[in-house]
C-alpha cells in the first residue's frame, strides 16, 4: 500500500473518531459566508448526508498487510505490505538515501531484525589498533599471518631448534634448518700439560688459553741476540752501509787505500770523482795563527783587477758542507762584509738552496739581524722579483717577528697592489686589540666549493658586546628556564634580553633575570618552543683596562690625512702610515 493510502486511511478514521462522516456525492448547496440560511435548505441537506453516510470500520488486515480499500459498508480489502515486514532485511530509505538498501553483516558488524518492525545494528568489540594494516604476511623464519580476523605468527618449522638432541650435541646450522650434531669445538690437540706460552727476547705474542701466536716482535732482532762475529759480509747488503752508518771518527787513515798517491800529492775531487793531484801554493790541510796583539788582519788577499779576491769551490752534495766558512771563538763577526757601493755581503744560490742563511743557538738572538742606520733605509728588505712569491718567507718557531719600541710599529705589511698586505695560512692569536676598517668571514661556497667563496660581514658594535642565545621548549606551565655557562656573570653585566615565540603567539616574557647562571622565562602555553637571546658587556679586567674609545682625535702628524683616501676620491699619497716602494733595487750577478 502506498504512502497516500495511509494518509487517507489516517484521515478516514480520525472523522469516524470525532463522529463526522465523510460523503461521496456533492452537496447540493454551499453556503457562503453572509448568505442567508434557510431551514428547507437545511433539510434537504441533512437529507442527502443520511443517504451516502460511510459507515465505521469494523475489518482489520493480519500482519504483514496494509487496508488497500475501506468499503461503504465498513469493510475493508487488504493487501500485502510491500515496504517490508517485520524481520525483512530490505529497506526502501536510510538517514535520507532511498531504493533498494541492503544491510549485510560483516565480521565486526551485527544485524538484530528479531523485534518486529526494528531492525539493531551493532558493531562487536575488538582488541586491534586504529592503524590502516590491511594484512599481516609471515617473513623469513616465520609462518602464519593473514588478512582479516585475529591472526598468529610463530617460528617456522625450519627455524625452530631441536628439543631433543643426545647428551653432549649441539644445534648447528646445516644450511637450511637447525639440527642437532656432534660438539666437535675443541677436538683434538695434544695432551700435554703446558698452561701459558709466554713471549721470550725478540718476540711477541703468546697467552694462556685458546689458540695463541708469536711473532717476530717490532723490534726485530736486537744486537744483543746476535753472538759475537756472527754477521759476517757475506750477510751484508752491498752498499747497505751509507754514511750515516758510521760512527764520527770511526775511518781513519789506515782504513783509506791510498796507493798510488806521488809525493807533495792531496786527495781532491776533480768534479766526478776523487783523485791525487798537486796542491799550488799552499800546501794542504793548512791550519795557521797569529798572535798579533794589533788590528791587522791574520790573512789579506788584495785584487786591484775585475776579478774577486778569493774563489772557495765546495763539490759536496751533502752534509752542508760550506765553501768557505767565517769562525770567529771571541766577541766579534764571524764574517764581516763591507762596501761603498753595491752589497756588503751578497749570496746567491743557483740550485735548491738559499742565497743566505744565518743560524743563532743563542737566547733572544736571530739568525739574520738587519739594521738599517738610515730614515729611509730598511733593517731587512726583501723582494721577490717573479710576481706570486714571497720578498720575505718566516717558518716557525715564529716565523716573522717584530717589535715595536715606543709608538712605532712591531710588523708593517703594505700592499701596492691588488694582493693583501699580509696573509696567514692558519690560526691567527692577538693579545692586544684587533682594529680594523671592516671584518668578514670568507669560506668556500657550502653550494659551489670549487669554483665561488661566500663571505659574511661581522657584527659590531660600540660596547664591547658578548651575544648569547638558543632555543628552548616550555613545560606545561608555560614557563622555562634557561641555564647559562658558570662564568657568565664574571664575564659580563649590563644585560639585555630578545624573547620571540615560534609557531604561535603568547605574551612571554622575562618571569626572574639573571642569577646565579640563569634566567627564567614564562607567559607561554605547554610544549612552546621561545627563540631567546641574551647579551651581555665585558666586565672582565683586561676590558676594564682597555675600553673601546668610539671617537678619538687623529695624532697632530696625521691630521690631513687619511686611512682610506681612495673612498674619499683622494690620491693614495693621502694615505697614512703608507711606505713608498724602494727604488733602484736591481738584482745582479758579482
Amino acid at each position: 500500500m502506498k504512502r497516500n493510502h495511509k494518509m487517507y486511511l489516517f484521515l478516514v478514521l480520525a472523522l469516524l473518531t470525532f463522529g463526522i462522516w465523510a460523503v461521496a456525492i456533492d452537496l447540493p448547496n454551499i453556503f457562503q459566508a453572509g448568505e442567508t440560511i434557510r431551514s428547507a435548505e437545511v433539510n434537504a441537506n441533512f437529507e442527502a448526508l443520511n443517504v451516502g453516510k460511510q459507515e465505521r470500520v469494523i475489518d482489520s488486515c493480519p500482519a504483514g498487510s496494509s487496508i488497500r480499500l475501506i468499503k461503504e459498508d465498513g469493510s475493508v480489502d487488504c493487501e500485502v505490505d510491500d515496504l517490508g515486514t517485520p524481520g525483512a532485511s530490505g529497506v526502501d530509505s536510510l538517514n535520507a538515501m532511498t531504493g533498494a538498501i541492503v544491510l549485510q553483516a560483516g565480521s565486526n558488524v551485527a544485524i538484530d531484525d528479531s523485534t518486529p518492525g526494528q531492525i539493531v545494528i551493532s558493531a562487536a568489540g575488538g582488541t586491534g589498533g586504529s592503524g590502516d594494516i590491511t594484512a599481516v604476511t609471515a617473513g623469513t623464519g616465520l609462518a602464519g599471518g593473514g588478512q582479516s580476523g585475529d591472526v598468529s605468527l610463530s617460528i617456522s618449522a625450519s627455524y625452530q631448534l631441536p628439543q631433543s638432541c643426545s647428551s653432549g650435541e649441539i644445534t648447528e646450522w646445516n644450511g637450511s634448518a637447525w639440527v642437532c650434531g656432534t660438539d666437535d669445538v675443541g677436538a683434538g690437540g695434544g695432551g700435554g700439560d703446558i698452561t701459558a706460552v709466554a713471549a721470550g727476547a725478540g718476540l711477541s705474542g703468546g697467552g694462556t688459553s685458546g689458540d695463541v701466536m708469536l711473532s717476530v716482535a717490532g723490534a726485530g732482532i736486537t744486537t744483543a741476540m746476535l753472538a759475537d762475529d756472527s754477521v759476517g759480509s757475506a750477510k751484508i747488503i752491498d752498499g747497505a752501509v751509507g754514511p750515516q752508518d758510521l760512527a764520527n771518527g770511526a775511518v781513519r787513515k789506515d782504513n783509506i787505500a791510498a796507493a798510488g798517491a806521488d809525493p807533495g800529492e792531496v786527495l781532491g775531487w776533480n768534479g766526478s770523482s776523487l783523485v791525487w793531484r798537486d796542491v799550488a801554493g799552499l800546501s794542504l790541510p793548512y791550519a795557521g795563527s797569529t798572535s798579533t796583539s794589533s788590528s791587522t788582519n791574520a790573512f789579506w788577499v788584495t785584487h786591484n783587477n775585475g776579478g774577486t779576491s778569493g774563489l772557495f769551490l765546495s763539490y759536496a752534495t751533502a752534509g752542508n758542507i760550506p765553501a768557505l766558512r767565517g769562525q770567529n771563538n771571541g766577541s766579534g763577526y764571524g764574517v764581516y762584509g763591507q762596501t761603498s757601493g753595491s752589497y756588503g755581503v751578497y749570496g746567491r744560490n743557483l740550485g735548491g738552496g738559499d742565497g743566505i742563511r744565518g743560524d743563532s743557538t743563542s737566547a733572544n738572538k736571530s739568525g739574520v739581524y738587519g739594521r738599517g742606520e738610515n730614515s729611509t733605509g730598511y733593517g731587512v728588505y726583501g723582494i721577490n722579483v717573479p710576481t706570486g712569491n714571497h720578498g720575505i718567507l718566516g717558518i716557525p718557531g715564529s716565523g716573522v717577528y717584530g717589535v715595536g719600541n715606543g709608538a712605532s710599529h712591531g710588523v708593517i705589511g703594505q700592499a701596492n697592489g691588488s694582493g693583501n698586505a699580509g696573509q696567514f695560512f692558519g690560526d691567527v692569536s692577538i693579545t692586544g686589540n684587533l682594529t680594523k676598517a671592516s671584518g668578514s668571514f670568507m669560506i668556500d661556497h657550502p653550494l659551489d666549493p670549487e669554483n665561488q667563496y661566500l663571505s659574511h660581514s661581522f657584527v659590531e658594535s660600540p660596547d664591547m658586546m658578548n651575544i648569547y642565545n638558543g632555543n628552548i621548549t616550555l613545560d606545561e606551565n608555560g614557563e622555562a628556564w634557561i641555564e647559562l655557562p658558570e662564568w657568565f656573570e664574571a664575564l659580563n653585566h649590563d644585560f639585555r634580553y630578545q624573547l620571540t615565540t615560534i609557531g604561535g603567539f603568547a605574551p612571554v616574557y622575562v618571569a626572574q633575570e639573571i642569577e646565579k647562571g640563569r634566567f627564567m622565562i614564562a607567559g607561554g602555553t605547554a610544549e612552546m618552543k621561545v627563540s631567546w637571546q641574551v647579551t651581555g658587556i665585558r666586565q672582565d679586567p683586561y676590558a676594564v683596562a682597555n675600553p673601546i674609545q668610539v671617537e678619538q682625535w687623529k695624532a697632530e702628524a696625521d691630521r690631513g690625512f687619511y686611512l682610506h683616501p681612495e673612498a674619499y676620491g683622494l690620491p693614495a699619497e693621502l694615505g697614512i702610515g703608507r711606505a713608498q716602494p724602494a727604488e733602484g733595487f736591481v738584482q745582479t750577478t758579482p
